[in-house]
């Protein structure tokens, strides 16, 4: 089809996406005024008078039960946790499976957007006691401090999340050569640090890490919506949607989803994490892109790096992997796992993978390769370009200009 038509169809399209949105969102209003009527007499007629309680065991607005909640799950997989005070006096949340071995490694996980340390316990839970490995949660996620980052921009940001995993690692744990896994927002933070302390990181290992490219997969768009706007806090920290969630908060959880629902039911100030990933998201009626891309310091990053992606994921695709992955460079390792989406630590082949890969791995970092100043420019250009960086509502063009990417990017190194 032809490119122009192709784009008018996106802009009529999109008149026609977000007139169904505004006119859907007034239905819901309608809907959950009427709703709150029934809610009302349900809840006090009903469940106050005949039942004779408050509330359910749902509906905890305690911040205390939410720490118990989570302190729970790591007694559950054997973990031991405790909380530092770094050197901005944040309560920084800490969970650890320390060796005896003298010759033990030390392996770092940092989490993702929306998401806390809680992600790695039961992988953690199940690698061998032979090495230290130590999951924290960030600062504005799971239940670390919350400290306020609205007046800073991109950039500062970037480098806030860069020097604090760099000073909790060598200031408050006293490490100083390590293997740092990182899933998500938390891969884009950490190719900071790592970029900034090359001395730090032995092994670096990527999964489904965001933010290389300035696209996502084809429906780049639509997450887009999702990350910028973030949960709906208000809503969900309602007692009227706990009332018209009832038939799915109250089925069978296991004790990591417990966790997240208690988390997305109990947001309050201190739970903010959309409007970081958001600061990173352009975005418009008819597109939106990834506005801080970096693949140009990913290529100059001075450890092994694994880009590891599961290979159901819609947010950040495998292929991508396949795009960055430069098959001459032996410092470079990639793989995907069939059996999973956003996170490959879910995979049932990933322990395996992880020990004999990176683990067990024996291979020095060769320091003589690097990549010219002239490639790097390049790439710069490339994931800054703005006529390929956006994507739209209409797939084709998003995989049009994702392809216009990895074409570039192939000529660049010739994989």
């Amino acid at each position: 089809m032809d490119e122009d038509l192709l784009y008018l169809l996106n802009i009529v399209i999109g008149i026609f996406f977000w007139t169904s949105i505004i006119t859907f969102s007034l239905l819901i209003l309608v809907i959950l005024i009427i709703c709150s009527v029934i809610y009302f007499i349900y809840e006090y007629l009903i469940y106050f008078v005949k039942f004779n309680k408050n509330d359910d065991d749902n509906n905890i607005s305690n911040k205390t039960e939410l720490l118990n909640e989570l302190s729970y799950n790591v007694k559950k997989y054997n973990l031991t946790e405790r909380w530092i005070k770094n050197e901005s006096k944040l309560d920084i949340h800490i969970v650890e499976k320390l060796s005896t071995n003298c010759n033990a490694k030390n392996i770092i996980f940092i989490h993702g957007t929306c998401s806390c340390s809680l992600i790695y316990y039961n992988l953690i839970s199940e690698l061998s006691t032979e090495n230290n490995y130590y999951a924290f949660d960030l600062p504005n996620f799971g239940i670390s401090s919350y400290i306020d980052l609205e007046k800073l921009d991109n950039s500062e940001i970037c480098n806030y999340y860069a020097n604090f995993i760099y000073n909790i690692i060598t200031k408050e744990l006293k490490l100083s050569k390590i293997v740092l896994v990182a899933h998500s927002l938390g891969g884009f933070f950490s190719t900071f640090m790592v970029y900034k302390y090359p001395e730090l990181v032995e092994d670096f290992v990527l999964l489904n890490s965001v933010g290389f490219l300035p696209t996502l997969d084809i429906y780049g768009y639509y997450w887009s919506i999702f990350f910028y706007f973030g949960f709906p806090k208000n809503l969900l920290n309602s007692k009227l949607s706990h009332f018209l969630l009832r038939p799915i908060i109250n089925l069978e959880f296991t004790d990591e989803n417990k966790f997240w629902k208690l988390y997305l039911i109990n947001i309050d100030d201190r739970f903010q994490v959309s409007n970081i990933i958001s600061r990173f998201i352009s975005f418009g009626f008819f597109s939106s892109t990834w506005n801080t891309p970096i693949a140009d310091l990913f290529y100059q990053l001075k450890c092994r790096v694994y880009l590891w992606y599961g290979k159901q994921d819609t947010i950040v695709p495998y292929h991508q992997g396949q795009i960055l992955y430069d098959k001459n460079n032996k410092n470079h390792n990639y793989n995907y796992f069939s059996d999973c989406s956003h996170n490959p630590v879910y995979s049932k082949d990933f322990i395996k993978i992880f020990v004999k890969d990176v683990l067990e791995n024996k291979n020095e970092y060769d320091s003589n390769i690097t990549y010219s100043k002239n490639k790097i420019k390049k790439i710069k250009d490339i994931i800054s370009n703005n006529n390929y960086s956006n994507s739209y509502l209409i797939f084709e063009i998003t995989y049009n200009n994702i392809i216009k990417i990895y074409n570039e990017v192939n000529n660049i190194f010739n994989l």
